[in-house]
């Protein structure tokens, strides 16, 4: 089993909200999605697309739940079809 052992405020930053990942640091200003300057997506170019189509919509709310509850992608396939 793995799991996402990378910057976790870049995953809060990339959905535009608080995930909530840093427990207590999420509450402070030192939340970067507090921060005035570091309140775009993570890279280079930041938000420089247009809309999002349907589709980006879809994936963008089904990667921020995965993020949210820390799963893969089998997991969370597993859990969504049990759900039904």
């Amino acid at each position: 089993m793995g799991r996402y052992i990378g910057p976790s405020c870049r995953l809060c930053r990339r959905e535009g909200i608080k995930l909530m990942l840093k427990g207590i640091r999420c509450e402070t200003a030192k939340c970067p999605i507090e921060k005035k300057e570091r309140n775009l997506a993570p890279g280079m170019h930041g938000w420089r697309r247009g809309k999002a189509g349907e589709y980006a919509v879809r994936l963008r709310e089904k990667q921020k739940v995965k993020r949210y509850y820390g799963l893969f992608n089998s997991q969370f396939m597993r859990h969504f079809r049990q759900a039904e």
